[in-house]
């Protein structure tokens, strides 16, 4: 009975910012506020027996509509990754997209890859080019693989460097020792800026 009571007691407190009623409020000056309320009550909501309020889903283009935007397209990807200082990283690769998500390789010494591990949640840009928008932006979570390094690194090889046999090519395959697969499941995809 104590605990049932506690939590009555902090879910008339969610009620209003602060835990004060609605009549404090007006005389205190402050009124009452909605956007400070929602976010109160979905903070206690578990202690106060609620359903947590799932994130809102974001429209975001299918498969085939991605599919079709990136078709032919050679430019790199920027991807914005959490520092643990909390300012993002902006970082800017080759990608391939296939099985529904976007691929990158990066080396086990790179910022990125840090972040990326600390923190798996990122988003990322792509400029377009001769298409009917601008650019394509999502956000996404990704997974660091080192053994599908060199995997990877192969069809990044294949799809970006002319000779295949080249320096270029070379050296990237003398990195697949550290080389991590980088794969970005994406939460939603939007293309932006119609021309």
């Amino acid at each position: 009975p104590a605990l049932r009571q506690a939590q009555g007691e902090r879910c008339r407190q969610a009620q209003t910012p602060f835990g004060l009623s609605p009549s404090q409020h007006e005389r205190a000056g402050t009124g009452t506020n909605k956007v400070t309320h929602n976010t109160t009550a979905r903070t206690l909501g578990l202690h106060c027996g609620m359903t947590k309020t799932p994130l809102p889903r974001v429209r975001s283009l299918n498969t085939e509509q991605i599919g079709e935007l990136l078709e032919g397209l050679s430019t790199p990807v920027r991807i914005a990754s959490n520092s643990p200082h909390g300012y993002p990283l902006i970082s800017t690769l080759w990608f391939i997209y296939a099985e529904q998500k976007f691929w990158c390789i990066t080396q086990a010494s790179t910022l990125m890859r840090r972040n990326l591990a600390a923190n798996p949640r990122c988003a990322f840009e792509i400029a377009l080019q001769g298409k009917r928008h601008r650019l394509l932006r999502g956000q996404g979570d990704a997974r660091l693989d080192l053994a599908d390094g060199a995997r990877v690194t192969n069809l990044m090889i294949d799809r970006y460097i002319s000779n295949p046999n080249g320096a270029v090519a070379e050296r990237m395959r003398a990195q697949i020792p550290t080389e991590y697969a980088v794969c970005i499941t994406p939460r939603w995809v939007r293309a932006q800026g119609r021309l």
